[in-house]
């Protein structure tokens, strides 16, 4: 194998640095087949005819193997056995083990996928083969290493040393820098294990120290976004790790990582009976559900916590639940059954006695009731919402508030009135954090009162400056609505060139996005290309 001319090809199912390191070798690490190359592999062991034969059966077939080479040499095998056998009940059989690995138990060992998987958790050590077990207990897609070592209960040092070892091996994957995940069928494989080896209360114990490492670390991410909602900080178990986050971007990035497991969570949490935890879990991604357009799923969780909120006799998960739907039905266009959520989340509030609460169900009610034309109830609603917060000495809210107000009255109110509010706001603003959301909200309602008063001009450089603080902050929506009115202004000033590309550039954050802002954006574009030209 020395001499010149020579390849040498080694696989192991550990990862071989060490030839790397003393030999020059060069490693790499196969994944799963892409769907293209499942379908070619899996055609080529069962023949192009029955594969023609039932091209659906074949994708579910691929689908259900979760593209593994493995998986789809079991199944070819079974298929070239039972030549009389359709492709689609054998894809029925699969579908009917999903979640455990009975579709692909074989006679021969060399062939049974569970025998093959043995073969790498043999090589762990104790404490590797333990997390490994625990890993069938995460109900996301991937997975960071805080969540492992509060999953396992020990501190970080040890738990990157145990991935390490489970990485190595082959049955956990790095995809991406400082995320893991497992294939579905080594999950599943992990699932039988765990009920094999770990007693019942270890198993509690550690998806418990699972989902407390997320309620904490999600509570922290919430309050440097800053939620509206105060809720007290969940207790922290013994033995679990969370993620620091720094400022507003690093949470925002955490969220957006995370967004998969922590949907998983609350429906786990669900499952099992555990309300107060799900809808608490619910509450505290509201604010980046909000700011980022990830109402459909907002919508999607909510619901099903109030519905268990008001199952259990819950009212205060009831109120914030209904208030919380109400805020997604209200952006995705649904102002009825927000305004109908509104008023039962003001009187469950009101019956325990919760101020702060109110005022911002008052703030909502104030919105929904503009967007059924009841202009002068709204308004009224809005500012019993701010004398509210002024007397709770609460500058975000006011600022929040005011934004409304100026934007609500923009085209009913005299400009001076306008700029008397707008001015307010900053001055608000003045007294927080310069990154904050509602500093833009301030600049918003100084740009608003300035376009009424005919000053375009310094309007847009106000609107300009929003759209680079929710640039920063990551807030998508907010930055959306910023470049949607710098392209009105633009327009106005006859910079059709500049419309243009504020609006492309909203269209493309909104990216696939199923949100009333998209058609609203595209008839902005659709009405500019259609003006003559200049």
């Amino acid at each position: 194998p020395g001499a010149p001319g020579c390849l040498v090809l080694v696989t192991s199912r550990k990862r071989l640095t060490g030839l790397a390191t003393a030999h020059g070798a060069h490693l790499t690490t196969l994944d799963v087949l892409s769907w293209e190359d499942a379908r070619r592999f899996l055609t080529a062991r069962i023949g192009v005819e029955r594969a023609a034969g039932d091209p659906g059966a074949i994708e579910q077939i691929v689908e259900l193997c979760g593209r593994l080479p493995l998986a789809l040499s079991v199944v070819a095998s079974r298929a070239l056995t039972h030549p009389d056998h359709r492709l689609a009940d054998i894809a029925q059989e699969l579908r009917e083990a999903q979640g455990t690995l009975d579709g692909f138990a074989e006679h021969d060992m060399s062939n049974d996928i569970r025998a093959v998987f043995s073969w790498s958790y043999r090589m762990l050590g104790g404490r590797s083969a333990r997390l490994f077990r625990l890993l069938s207990f995460h109900p996301g897609p991937d997975f960071t290493l805080p969540a492992l070592a509060s999953l396992a209960g020990v501190p970080l040092g040890e738990a990157r040393t145990l991935v390490g070892e489970l990485v190595s091996t082959g049955l956990l994957a790095e995809h991406s820098p400082g995320r893991l995940g497992l294939h579905d069928l080594v999950r599943a494989y992990a699932q039988e294990l765990v009920e094999e080896h770990d007693d019942g209360p270890s198993r509690e114990v550690a998806l418990r120290r699972l989902v407390n490492h997320y309620r904490l670390t999600a509570y922290e991410a919430d309050q440097l976004v800053g939620s509206s909602v105060v809720l007290e900080r969940p207790e922290a178990m013994a033995d679990v790790v969370t993620t620091t986050l720094a400022d507003v971007p690093e949470a925002v990035a955490w969220f957006n990582a995370d967004r998969q497991v922590l949907k998983a969570l609350v429906q786990r949490l669900l499952d099992d009976g555990r309300v107060d935890e799900a809808w608490r879990l619910c509450l505290t991604i509201q604010r980046y559900n909000q700011g980022e357009g990830w109402w459909h799923d907002w919508a999607a969780m909510t619901r099903l916590c109030l519905r268990a909120a008001t199952a259990a006799g819950d009212d205060l998960g009831r109120a914030h639940m209904a208030r919380s739907l109400a805020g997604a039905e209200s952006m995705l266009g649904n102002a009825d059954s927000a305004a109908q959520l509104l008023r039962q989340s003001l009187d469950l509030f009101q019956r325990l006695g919760l101020e702060r609460e109110q005022a911002l169900v008052h703030r909502n009610l104030g919105q929904v009731s503009i967007e059924h034309g009841r202009h002068r109830e709204g308004v009224a609603s809005l500012e019993r919402a701010l004398r509210l917060f002024e007397a709770m000495e609460d500058p975000r809210q006011q600022i929040a508030v005011i934004y409304v107000l100026v934007e609500v009255q923009a085209e009913s109110a005299p400009p001076e009135v306008l700029m008397e509010l707008a001015h307010r706001a900053m001055a608000l603003a003045e007294r927080l954090e310069d990154g904050r959301v509602e500093v833009g909200l301030g600049y918003e309602a100084m740009a608003i009162g300035l376009r009424a008063g005919g000053d375009l001009e310094t309007a847009l450089t106000f609107w300009q400056r929003a759209s680079k603080l929710y640039e920063q902050n990551g807030w998508r929506v907010n930055w959306v609505e910023s470049l949607r009115n710098q392209g009105d202004v633009a327009l106005a000033l006859g910079d059709r060139a500049a419309a243009r590309a504020a609006w492309e550039q909203a269209l493309e954050l909104l990216g696939n996005l199923h949100v009333p802002q998209v058609a609203v954006i595209e008839e902005h574009l659709r009405k500019l290309g259609s003006l003559s030209p200049i």
